[in-house]
């Protein structure tokens, strides 16, 4: 998609502004901004593992699932020191990021000003996600969990020092 300065802003129906299947991606000090899509409006990533570092996700939709990150199936990820706000999942659930049968972790990360369905910031489906040092702030959720939306016979989430305020549904 078209680029400028390290911004990356497109419109497909799966992962806006980057897709990754079955790779392994180490991305750092990335912006991804006003990218749409059906699914990962920003960012759609299956398999894994998969790094973001310094990453900002900022202003994109998802029609459907994960306006800023939707993980499927990823055997391993990581967000770390990433910003992810004012993204869009408003049908159905995580604006600011989806996690789907897959297990990672978040640590140093700002959601905010997310707004979903459900899960205005995070919406869990059967994963194991460890959150930590992270801020979730001032996300709303048209439904459940403004948030974070926790669900799935096996969803796993560990908390450790994060600031959970603000957040409406």
């Amino acid at each position: 998609g078209p680029e400028e300065d390290g911004i990356l802003s497109t419109t497909r129906s799966i992962g806006g502004g980057i897709l990754c299947v079955g790779s392994s991606p180490m991305l750092m000090s990335l912006q991804i901004t006003s990218s749409r899509a059906e699914y990962g409006g920003a960012v759609l990533a299956t398999q894994g593992p998969v790094h973001f570092e310094k990453c900002t996700l900022v202003s994109n939709t998802a029609l459907r699932i994960g306006g800023g990150f939707y993980f499927y199936g990823c055997k391993s990820f990581d967000i770390v020191d990433c910003t992810i706000s004012n993204n869009n999942a408003s049908m159905c659930a995580g604006g600011g990021a989806v996690f789907g049968r897959s297990e990672g972790t978040i640590r140093n990360a700002v959601f905010c000003e997310n707004t979903a369905g459900s899960g205005g910031a995070l919406s869990t489906g059967s994963s194991v996600i460890n959150l930590e040092d992270s801020i979730i702030r001032a996300n709303v959720a048209n439904s459940i969990g403004g948030g974070m939306y926790l669900s799935g016979s096996w969803a796993i989430t560990n908390i450790r020092n994060c600031e959970i305020s603000g957040n409406h549904s």
